[in-house]
This record gives structure tokens, C-alpha cells and sequence, in this order.
């Protein structure tokens, strides 16, 4: 029976952590080269998929704090408002570079879940950019951190529904 474990990637090195057949009591074993089946995988896409979503994350930031500054928005409304531009491009970056899955199934489809998606992307980003508001963080930290954290989110579920490839 396999014992359950956690990597940890560093670097070029894998460290597996695994519990032995003591109570609590974690093995270690050091792979060097190893990364385990699929990780290597995802590490890759989620690199490309992290910058298709720092265009985004780019016009998101600017406009966020030049609405916020000049016009005198909200943040909240002020991120609302970029996220429409930056979602649109960021979806066709996605389709065809991190996913490949352009031509696989319906674009229309696609789209509109992705931009459903960035909805709830979009809530998730306000309520982390209020909580970190409220425990005192300045703004340009705050949405850093936000957008950060919500990008993990979503490429978890961008890569397992919205863009899953067809095997074939």
C-alpha cells in the first residue's frame, strides 16, 4: 500500500515527505532530478498561465490604482471595471498558448465561462483586497496580494474545466 506523502519541489531537487508506520513520524527521502509524474506538467503550464494572467494582472494594477487615484473609485469597482478589459485578452492568451485548446470545442462556450469565471475571480480579489484593507495594508500591497492569491485559484480551476484539453 502506498504511504501518503507531500513534495515539495526546490529547484532541481524533490523532497518527499512521507509518513512511516510510526505514529506521526515523517520520512524523509531526497530525489535528486525527481519531480513526480504530472507535477512537472502543471509547474510548466501554471508558469506560462502566470504570465498570460500578469498582462492581465499588469492592466489590472494600473487601472485599479489610476481610477482609484484620479477618478476617485472604490478600488473594489475601480479592479471591477479593469477586469473587463484584461479578462478578454488574458482568455485568448490562455486558448491558445497555455492550454492549446483552441479549435477543441466550442470558442463561444468557452469564453463564457471564462468570463463568468472572472466574476467570482473578481469577488474573490475584492473581498481579499477589503480583508487586507482592514488589517491595515496599503493599497498597492493589498491588491498585489490579492491578485496573487486569486491567481492560484484560478488557474486550478481554469485548467481542470474551462480550458481542459481532449485527450486524443
Amino acid at each position: 500500500m502506498p504511504q501518503p506523502c507531500v513534495y515539495l519541489v526546490l529547484r532541481t531537487s524533490c523532497i518527499r515527505l512521507g509518513w512511516t508506520s510510526f505514529i506521526g513520524m515523517p520520512s524523509w527521502k531526497t530525489d535528486k532530478n525527481e519531480i513526480p509524474a504530472g507535477m512537472s506538467s502543471h509547474l510548466k503550464k501554471y508558469g506560462i498561465f502566470a504570465s498570460g494572467s500578469a498582462m492581465g494582472a499588469v492592466v489590472d494594477y494600473a487601472i485599479t490604482m489610476l481610477a482609484a487615484k484620479f477618478l476617485g473609485m472604490s478600488p473594489e469597482l475601480a479592479l471591477g471595471l479593469a477586469m473587463l478589459f484584461s479578462a478578454t485578452a488574458v482568455f485568448f492568451w490562455h486558448d491558445h498558448i497555455t492550454f492549446k485548446s483552441a479549435g477543441q470545442s466550442r470558442l463561444a462556450r468557452k469564453y463564457l465561462a471564462f468570463m463568468l469565471w472572472s466574476v467570482l475571480v473578481y469577488l474573490l480579489r475584492a473581498v481579499l483586497l477589503v480583508g487586507f484593507g482592514m488589517v491595515g495594508l496599503p493599497l498597492s500591497i493589498a491588491l498585489a496580494l490579492s491578485i496573487g492569491l486569486a491567481s492560484v485559484v484560478n488557474y486550478i480551476l481554469s485548467s481542470r474545466a474551462i480550458f481542459r484539453t481532449q485527450k486524443g
